[in-house]
C-alpha cells in the first residue's frame, strides 16, 4: 500500500455517510467495521453550552467498560488532511495513532483517529444532545455496528434543556 493512503477511525458523526461523504465531501476507498479495544467511547470535548454540551471523544478503557466501534475508512492524504480540518483538529481534536481490530476477520491495522485535546476527569464529562446522539445513532445502524454497541448508544442519557428563564437566558 502506498504511503499516501491511511486508515482513519471514525466512531462518532463521520460513521454517517450524509455527513462524511455528502457534507464534509471525503470519498473513502473503501470502509470495514472496526473496534479500538483499548478505548471506549466517552462525551469529553466540550460543546455549544445549553443546545450542544459535548461532542464523542474516547479515552482508555476500564475493565467493565466496553471497547469502542467505529468505522476504518481508507483514505487518502488529502482527505485525511480535510477531516483533520473539519473536525477542528488542532483545536478541539489531536489525532493518535491506535490499534484497531477488523470484525470481519479480526486482524489488526493502526488507524488514525481523534482524541480530545484536552483531558477532562470522567466527572467533567458531558452528556451529548439528543440530536448529536441521534447522528451517532443512525452511523452506527447504517454501517451495521454490532447490535450491543448499537443498543448501548440508544441507551446514552441525552442533554435536555430546561425551560426556565435562568437557562434561557445562559
Amino acid at each position: 500500500m502506498s504511503d499516501d493512503i491511511h486508515w482513519y477511525f471514525a466512531y462518532g458523526s463521520n460513521m454517517l455517510e450524509e455527513v462524511f461523504v455528502k457534507r464534509r465531501k471525503i470519498q473513502p476507498r473503501k470502509y470495514e467495521i472496526a473496534a479500538i479495544n483499548t478505548h471506549t467511547l466517552c462525551f469529553n470535548v466540550m460543546g455549544v453550552p445549553y443546545t450542544d454540551p459535548a461532542m464523542g471523544g474516547i479515552r482508555l478503557r476500564e475493565e467493565q467498560e466496553i471497547p469502542v466501534y467505529g468505522v476504518a475508512y481508507q483514505l487518502t492524504s488529502e482527505d485525511m488532511h480535510r477531516v483533520i480540518l473539519t473536525e477542528g483538529g488542532g483545536i478541539a481534536y489531536n489525532t493518535a495513532t491506535l490499534t484497531a481490530t477488523l470484525q470481519r476477520d479480526g486482524s489488526s491495522i493502526s488507524v488514525t483517529t481523534l482524541v480530545a485535546r484536552h483531558q477532562v476527569d470522567r466527572s467533567w464529562e458531558r452528556l451529548p444532545s439528543q440530536r448529536y446522539m441521534g447522528l451517532l445513532i443512525r452511523g452506527a445502524h447504517e454501517k451495521s455496528l454490532p447490535i450491543e454497541y448499537q443498543e448501548r448508544m440508544v441507551s446514552q442519557p441525552t442533554f435536555e434543556p430546561t425551560s426556565s428563564l435562568r437557562f434561557r437566558l445562559g
